[in-house]
């Protein structure tokens, strides 16, 4: 289980996991000690790598829980637990992968608020979804730098923030903090950022920002608006703002083979097995 804060160590966590044919559990930070427990014991979960800002809401639950063997603390140090960096220090700097399929498990995946039982995801979901959705879909390349608002305990920050990035050799931004506008865009600006997963809230809320002071993101070639739908007014006011085009990727997925499309709601098509039905 991973219970880490947006960077290096979540993702060497998460990539050590699967490559050695563990089942990696992203998990929200800042959760109480009773959801720890409980997401320990239904994941069954043997060890947890953690920030050391967590440790005591889920130090308690060492001993208690049969299946927890475990604590990495990253961080600061703690009594009864591995210390991050010592763990890695003393470890080989090669890895060789374990041999599983696409259909072996891969991570385990909680609803936001781990209020609700995971869902088990195998390892070729990646696949299909790395090739479907953002190289298809998005054509993300090598030479692009994704900025997304999700973190990567959430499966759309692990898709958009990591997995899609790595899969096409692209550069991902990682920040530890919350996604504050002035924030995210100050950091667009800085990074140059080509590709940008916000929902429509926060890109309402960057409008808003940006009437305070000018920001160049002439560098950003897509803009992409996830998990509500994108309301009209949203889009024509960003695009009027910074010259980018938001495409809605809960209602179409635009393709490089078709620049034209001007607008977020033409050009609408069927991922890879799955069907558009019209209603009149």
């Amino acid at each position: 289980m991973l219970v880490l804060p947006d960077g290096s160590e979540f993702v060497a966590g998460y990539f050590g996991a699967i490559k050695i044919g563990a089942v990696a559990v992203p998990t929200a930070p800042g959760l109480t000690s009773a959801v720890y427990a409980r997401l320990i014991a239904e994941s069954r979960a043997q060890v947890v790598i953690l920030h050391s800002q967590f440790f005591e809401e889920i130090a308690p639950l060492l001993g208690c829980l049969p299946f927890l063997r475990h604590l990495v603390v990253v961080g600061e140090e703690r009594a009864g637990s591995i210390p991050w960096e010592s763990w890695l220090g003393e470890s080989s700097g090669e890895l060789a992968a374990a041999a599983v399929s696409h259909e072996d498990a891969a991570f385990w995946r909680w609803n936001t608020d781990a209020a609700s039982g995971g869902a088990i995801h195998r390892h070729g979901d990646w696949v299909c979804c790395c090739r479907n959705y953002a190289a298809d879909g998005f054509a993300v390349t090598a030479n692009d730098i994704v900025l997304s608002s999700s973190k990567l305990f959430h499966v759309r920050g692990l898709g958009n923030a990591l997995m899609s990035p790595f899969d096409a050799g692209a550069s991902t931004i990682l920040l530890p903090g919350e996604a504050r506008p002035g924030a995210m865009l100050a950091e667009m600006e800085r990074t140059r950022a080509t590709m940008l997963f916000y929902t429509p809230t926060q890109y309402e809320a960057m409008l808003r920002e940006a009437g305070r002071r000018n920001y160049d993101l002439s560098h950003i070639r897509l803009a992409i608006s996830v998990a509500e739908p994108l309301p009209d007014e949203t889009f024509s006011r960003w695009q009027r703002r910074f010259g980018v085009r938001i495409l809605d990727a809960v209602h179409m997925f635009a393709t490089r083979r078709r620049p034209e499309w001007q607008h977020w709601r033409s050009g609408a098509r069927a991922l890879y097995g799955q069907q558009i039905l019209g209603l009149q």
